[in-house]
């Protein structure tokens, strides 16, 4: 949202938000226009520093370009000559509505990752989408700068996400495992991260060496009973699936569930 392109597109936005909502009576006018074309959610304000409120106000304004094209038309008067003169640019809402397509697949993430059952995992595979959705926009859907910009700013954060301990918390969902446990060198890393963090909660040598030589590698095979699947992704089952073979496997089964729980 720092890039001059969406900056510009967002002030505006606002600008015609504040107006209208500052006075009842192109409110009252809005909402009269909006009910008759079956339009029942209004105008949203936003919170400048959070993202997903930014994105809300702008799509409230595409979900009522129709009615706010009608007011701007039909009762200029009512209307600010700065917000008259967006609403009757088409320029605006155009830019505007790829502003927010860009942005969507952002918004789910956020929301995504700020759930209950979201795991370290989770977050892993939420930006792994969303440079999949950067990487497959067409080249007329957005300002060719604001695109290379996204590609920038993700790239920032790349080295974080595919992070030793990243890759060791997807190769530790039950779920995702098998995308990540293929490699030997891959592996390896995995292995060895794990043992770092062990280490680093100041367990023994041997402790280590049963997490690594022979829990982690049942574990990567498959062996009962990892064989078996916990029944779905939520955070709770996957905490009662790790918990549930403490006590029937050896003892550093237990070191490995706890790495896997926290």
């Amino acid at each position: 949202m720092g890039h001059a392109w969406a900056k510009k597109i967002v002030k505006r936005s606002q600008k015609v938000v504040t107006s209208i909502r500052a006075s009842h009576l192109p409110m009252h006018e809005l909402s009269k226009i909006a009910k008759r074309m079956g339009i029942t959610r209004m105008l949203i304000t936003s919170n400048k520093t959070r993202f997903t409120s930014v994105h809300a106000m702008m799509e409230s304004l595409v979900r009522l370009e129709p009615a706010l094209t009608e007011l701007a038309i039909k009762q200029p008067y009512l209307l600010t000559p700065k917000a008259l003169a967006l609403l009757t640019d088409d320029m605006f809402f155009l830019k505007l509505k790829k502003l927010c397509f860009l942005l969507e697949p952002f918004t789910l993430v956020i929301y995504a990752v700020q759930g209950n059952d979201t795991t370290a995992a989770d977050v892993m595979r939420y930006w792994l989408l969303l440079a999949k959705h950067i990487s497959k926009l067409p080249r007329d859907s957005v300002d060719a700068d604001f695109k290379s910009h996204c590609f920038t700013a993700y790239n920032l954060r790349h080295d974080e996400m595919v992070s030793p301990l990243c890759q060791l918390a997807q190769a530790l969902h039950p779920l995702y495992s098998p995308a990540v446990l293929t490699g030997r060198v891959q592996w390896n890393k995995i292995r060895q991260t794990a043992g770092q963090l062990w280490q680093s909660r100041k367990h023994s040598k041997a402790e280590c060496q049963q997490l690594l030589q022979v829990d982690m590698e049942s574990y990567k095979l498959g062996d009962a009973p990892y064989n078996r699947l916990p029944v779905d992704g939520q955070l709770a089952t996957l905490r009662l699936w790790w918990r549930g073979y403490t006590a029937r496997l050896s003892t550093g089964t237990a070191s490995r569930t706890r790495i896997a729980v926290t």
